[in-house]
């Protein structure tokens, strides 16, 4: 089994739970993490898991040699050491949250909570792929969530906040046209 933690450093909920607990339990359990998102290094490609020692064992035994560049390692290792950063972000992301919460809450939407950096946005009679479209000829990216099976949902992420305010104008402005 394994548990995708890719944005686990952005939690602030209480109630999350521990995975490492998990992990001693669960003998067959890893849990993955990533540099991608709060640290930045999408485009490096690196990552982790953690599991007990014998499924690392395992998996050892067909790991391709090399499959982290030098770079990317480096990368890694001196994001691990720049807390300054991960705090910041999830400062940034906390902030941008709570704009976008309010500015759509002056929307006919529908929002589940999120601990990550990115909203699920489900305009129940608005075709999402349309809206992803308009958007985008706006100079705005957003995930359509058709590929989900939501048609009228889309998925954005949190940004800074000139990011987040263009965001909200440009889909005021292409609401009206949909």
């Amino acid at each position: 089994m394994v548990l995708d933690e890719a944005y686990a450093e952005y939690v602030t909920s209480s109630d999350y739970p521990n995975s490492l607990e998990l992990i001693k339990k669960h003998p067959n359990l890893m849990v993955t993490r990533t540099f991608s998102k709060i640290y930045g290094l999408a485009n490096l490609r690196v990552g982790y898991g953690i599991a007990q020692q014998e499924l690392i064992s395992q998996i050892q035994k067909v790991r391709q040699p090399f499959n982290v560049n030098g770079i990317a390692l480096e990368c890694a290792y001196q994001a691990l050491k720049n807390n300054n950063f991960v705090q910041k972000s999830i400062e940034l992301n906390e902030v941008g949250k709570k704009y976008l919460l309010s500015e759509l809450s002056k929307i006919n939407c529908t929002i589940p909570a999120s601990q990550g950096n990115f909203l699920y946005i489900d305009f129940k009679s608005i075709d999402g792929v349309k809206l992803c479209q308009e958007l985008i000829q706006q100079g705005v990216i957003v995930r359509s969530m058709k590929s989900f099976g939501q048609n009228s949902a889309i998925r954005v992420t949190i940004g800074t906040q000139s990011q987040n305010e263009i965001f909200i104008k440009e889909l005021h402005e292409c609401l009206k046209k949909l």
